[in-house]
């Protein structure tokens, strides 16, 4: 429980700005991201030192970024920025690591620190869904496929209604070639 208030808004404004963002965020298309980010700086206007929204905001700039919105360079180096900014902010916030591990893998390819960082998302929120995708999806591409699995069933028990959750499920059941 103590983990879902890390880096949380005091004002609530700043967190009804946030939750539009990553509602927007997620529907993984251009236009949403742009009107997310808007309401993702909002927020940051409101309260500059909302950790949580620092994350969803490097979580955005990792979407348009993987997507081919916006310039690989740049994109990674928002997203980083941002990121490492939320855990400046508050050490530990678990999606943050997690994603700073995607972004260590997929930009860096530093294998070594984006295991670190996932294994600490994980060690401060097990049952943490986007942690848990973020995990899986780490595990399957290093050929983890058991785990990968295993991750990803979990996050379904967590959230049977998200497609996301499902869509990694059988990603990681196909390379286990477990139907």
């Amino acid at each position: 429980m103590a983990q879902a208030v890390k880096g949380r808004a005091a004002d609530p404004e700043a967190h009804r700005l946030m939750l539009l963002g990553r509602y927007l965020t997620r529907r993984f298309n251009q236009t949403d991201l742009i009107r997310a980010s808007k309401y993702f700086h909002q927020a940051l206007e409101v309260e500059p030192d909302y950790a949580f929204c620092w994350c969803q905001l490097g979580h955005l700039y990792t979407i348009a970024t993987s997507y081919g919105w916006e310039a690989i360079d740049q994109g990674y180096q928002r997203a980083e920025e941002a990121l490492k900014r939320s855990l400046d902010l508050e050490a530990d916030i678990a999606e943050a690591h997690a994603r700073l591990g995607r972004i260590k893998w997929m930009r860096n390819c530093d294998l070594s620190g984006a295991r670190e960082s996932v294994d600490r998302a994980l060690e401060l929120a097990p049952d943490d869904f986007d942690v848990l995708i973020i995990a899986g999806q780490m595990a399957r591409e290093v050929g983890q496929f058991d785990k990968a699995l295993a991750l990803h069933r979990q996050a379904v028990s967590i959230d049977p209604l998200n497609p996301m959750a499902w869509g990694a499920i059988a990603a990681s059941a196909f390379f286990c070639r477990r139907p």
